[in-house]
């Protein structure tokens, strides 16, 4: 009967086609956008450098690239299939596994991680890529129309630090809240199918009082909870301007002359009767915002239908 020899070398693979992952000090040359991995399974680059294939793989193979550099590695070329088209910045790691002639990338690691993204002023297309915290710090208004390079499922949250006010438009920024930024105001974002939805905003309490113009029919309410008339005139207010959807409105007259709430179902509903509310001296109401239209909630005496 034969013996079975069974070699202590058995996990050992024999030649170069069995050793692919063997070394992990792979460096990648400086402007090598095809780096050979026949003998590497860990790669490093330390410089901008954009890679379009690895060349010698094998089907099958694993490789991870770390960036070493404090510039961007970037993936290119029909045979790079990247889950995420941005760019690696500093200290993020990617692995690709090789099938049929190929690079699928598997994971990444430490995306949108930094919270220190100053947005530019006048920048109103902030590249995201690597932030989940953007600061603004302009003494301008700045309107902000889309986030770059954000991935699928990204939160960032932005930070208003300057003096000037911060807005939101274009059909892939979907705000719950039509209002500014003030200073020290915050808002989250959620990236999904290439739009930003708001989920989440803090407005400091800079805004939250404010007192309306003499003779301003249709005040703004603009990220304003408490509106103070102070005016020794009558005033009939038809509307109140920039509000959003579900926004809560106290209205208080301190002025002398009366404040008379001017009926209309396209703005301002005061009820069944579509008799008008005139607020007398110390009256208060609280309204709400209903699809674009202001409706009384409750009031307090002196005030009466007029």
């Amino acid at each position: 009967m034969a013996t079975e020899h069974v070699s202590r070398f058995y996990s050992l693979a024999l030649g170069k086609e069995k050793n692919f992952q063997a070394r992990t000090d792979g460096l990648i040359t400086s402007g090598d956008t095809t780096p050979d991995v026949s003998l590497h399974s860990l790669l490093y680059s330390d410089s901008t450098n954009t890679i379009a294939f690895f060349d010698n793989a094998v089907e099958g193979q694993i490789i991870h690239v770390v960036n070493l550099a404090n510039e961007r590695l970037t993936f290119t070329g029909a045979q790079i299939k990247v889950g995420n088209s941005s760019s690696m910045v500093e200290n993020e790691c990617v692995t690709f596994i090789h099938h049929n002639s190929a690079f699928y990338e598997l994971s990444r690691s430490l995306k949108y991680v930094r919270t220190d993204g100053t947005v530019a002023a006048g920048d109103t297309t902030p590249d995201v890529s690597q932030y989940k915290v953007l600061y603004v710090d302009t003494g301008g208004n700045l309107n902000i129309t889309y986030f770059d390079n954000g991935e699928e499922g990204q939160i960032i949250r932005l930070i208003n630090l300057g003096a000037g006010e911060v807005q939101f438009s274009g059909a892939q920024m979907l705000v719950a809240d039509s209002s500014d930024l003030y200073a020290n105001d915050n808002i989250s974002f959620l990236f999904y199918n290439s739009a930003w939805y708001e989920i989440g905003r803090k407005h400091s309490a800079a805004k939250n009082f404010r007192t309306a113009a003499a003779g301003d029919a249709t005040p703004t309410v603009q990220n304003t909870n408490i509106l103070v008339f102070n005016s020794a005139g009558a005033i009939s207010v038809t509307d109140f301007d920039d509000g959003y959807e579900g926004q809560l409105l106290t209205v208080i007259n301190k002025g002398a002359g009366g404040v008379t709430l001017t009926n209309d179902v396209t703005k301002l509903v005061i009820g069944a009767s579509g008799a008008n509310y005139l607020m007398a001296a110390s009256g208060a109401v609280l309204l709400t915002n209903v699809m674009g239209v202001w409706h009384l909630a409750s009031s307090t005496n002196p005030g009466a239908l007029a």
